[in-house]
C-alpha cells in the first residue's frame, strides 16, 4: 500500500450554507439531501428509498425535516420552495442538521505491488513524489490504468507551494496572506499539462470528455470493488495522518473524502449524546472511523469489542463546522448558548502545516458572531499565533 501524508483540509463551496443559516439565526446547517447515483451511472440520481445514506440520521432524530417551514427561515428561496409538492419521503426533502461535522480532505494512493516496487517507496509526501510514481512505471512499461481527476492533482500541487483552494477557483497563499483566482496564476497551466498529458496517453481512467476538469469530480465508484473490498481509513498513533488501505482492480487509485465527521457532545447524558453513541456502536466500521477522526483519545475510551463510551467530563462538545484543528483554511459558525465552542476552537496548540510558515487561521464567520463572544475570541487568541481575516 502507498499513504500519502499530504493532507488538505478544504470547504468546497460548504461555508455557504453556513453563512445564511448564521445570517438567519438558525443553529443548524441546512442541507439538501440527494441520493446516490446507481451503478450504471454514479453522476446519475435516481432515489430509492431503502438505499438512502442518511436514513438512520433522520429516523434517529439527528436531522430535522424542515422542508415545510423552510420558507420561514428562506422566504426568497423560491427554487426550494417550488420543489415541496413534490417531495418524497427522503427525496428533495430539506433538513437541518446539527453543527457536529468536521470536514475535510484526504489524500491517499492504492497501487498494486509492481508499481511500489517500480516507484521504491511506500510514500508519498509531494506533488513530485506522485508525478514519479507514474513516470518511473511508465518508463518501466507498466501498463498503467489510473483512476484520477484533475483538482485531486491539482490540490497536491497547491499543497507543495503553500497555497490551499478555499472555494473552486480561488487560492489562498499561506506565504503573503494573499487571495487568488488560479486563473491569474500559472499555477494551473503547470497541472494541466501534466494531466493532459496522462489524459492524452491513456492511462486514466477514460472519463467523459466535458467532465475532465469539472471541481470536484469524484472519482470513486463503488460498483467497481465490491463491498468487502472497499478502501477504509486506518488511523495512525503518531499523528492525525490518515493511512488509507484497501484493493481495487486500478494499479494507482486516488480517492479523496470530504465527508469525514467528528462527533463532540455537550454532555454524555444528554438525550442527542446517548443517540450518538448508538449510532456510533451500530457496528458500522466505516462509518465508525470516520466519525471517530478528530476525537482526542480523552473524550472517550473504546473497549475490547470496539464499543465507545464518552467519558464524565465537562468539555466534549458539538463539533463545530470545518474546524480543523491543524488546517490553515478553516470557517466556522456557532450554536446559539453553547458556550464550550470556544474551548472546541482554540483549545489546541496549532502545529506547522508548511515547514517555516505560521499557520493562519481564517474566520470567514466571525463578523456573524455576536460582540461578547467575538471579545472572547481576541482575548482567547491573543495568547496564541492565531491570526483573523475577515472578508
Amino acid at each position: 500500500n502507498c499513504s500519502v501524508t499530504v493532507e488538505l483540509k478544504d470547504m468546497a463551496g460548504y461555508e455557504k450554507y453556513l453563512e445564511t443559516a448564521a445570517a438567519s439565526g438558525i443553529p443548524y446547517d441546512i442541507v439538501i439531501l440527494k441520493p446516490g447515483g446507481t451503478n450504471e451511472n454514479p453522476r446519475e440520481y435516481e432515489f430509492h428509498e431503502e438505499e438512502f445514506w442518511y436514513a438512520d440520521w433522520v429516523n434517529k432524530g439527528l436531522m430535522k425535516d424542515i422542508t415545510e417551514e423552510i420558507s420561514t427561515y428562506f422566504p426568497k428561496g423560491l427554487e426550494y420552495i417550488e420543489r415541496l409538492p413534490n417531495a418524497k419521503s427522503y427525496d428533495d426533502r430539506i433538513y437541518a442538521v446539527p453543527k457536529l461535522f468536521k470536514s475535510f480532505r484526504v489524500y491517499g494512493a492504492l497501487c498494486t505491488p509492481e508499481v511500489i516496487k517500480n516507484y521504491g517507496s511506500n510514500k508519498i509526501h509531494t506533488y513530485e513524489d506522485f508525478i514519479r510514481l507514474i513516470d518511473t512505471n511508465l518508463e518501466a512499461g507498466v501498463d498503467l490504468n489510473i483512476n484520477l481527476a484533475f483538482c485531486q492533482l491539482l490540490d497536491i500541487y497547491l499543497q507543495d507551494v503553500s497555497m490551499i483552494r478555499l472555494i473552486a477557483g480561488t487560492v489562498y497563499d499561506t506565504t503573503d496572506r494573499s487571495i487568488h483566482y488560479i486563473e491569474d496564476t500559472d499555477i494551473a497551466d503547470v497541472v494541466i499539462n501534466q494531466y493532459k498529458k496522462y489524459y492524452d496517453t491513456g492511462i486514466l481512467e477514460r472519463q467523459p470528455d466535458d467532465d475532465i476538469y469539472v471541481t470536484d469530480y469524484r472519482t470513486f465508484k463503488f460498483s467497481e470493488f465490491g463491498n468487502n473490498q472497499d478502501p477504509y481509513f486506518a488511523k495512525t498513533a503518531a499523528d492525525d495522518s490518515l493511512l488509507l488501505i484497501g484493493g481495487g482492480k486500478n494499479d494507482v487509485f486516488y480517492w479523496y473524502s470530504i465527508s469525514a465527521a467528528a462527533i463532540f457532545t455537550t454532555s454524555p447524558q444528554t438525550e442527542r449524546a446517548l443517540m450518538l453513541l448508538d449510532f456510533i456502536n451500530s457496528g458500522n466500521e466505516d462509518i465508525t472511523d470516520i466519525l471517530q477522526f478528530g476525537v482526542k483519545d480523552k473524550h472517550y475510551k473504546k473497549s475490547q469489542d470496539k464499543k465507545i463510551d464518552l467519558l464524565e467530563v465537562g468539555t466534549v462538545f458539538w463539533s463545530e463546522s470545518l474546524m480543523n484543528y491543524e488546517s490553515e483554511a478553516i470557517v466556522f459558525s456557532f450554536e446559539e448558548n453553547a458556550d464550550e465552542w470556544k474551548e472546541c476552537l482554540l483549545n489546541t496548540r496549532v502545529k506547522e502545516i508548511v515547514p517555516g510558515v505560521p499557520n493562519q487561521k481564517i474566520f470567514q464567520m466571525f463578523k456573524y458572531l455576536p460582540e461578547e463572544m467575538k471579545q472572547a475570541v481576541r482575548e482567547r487568541t491573543s495568547l496564541s499565533d492565531i491570526t483573523f481575516i475577515e472578508y
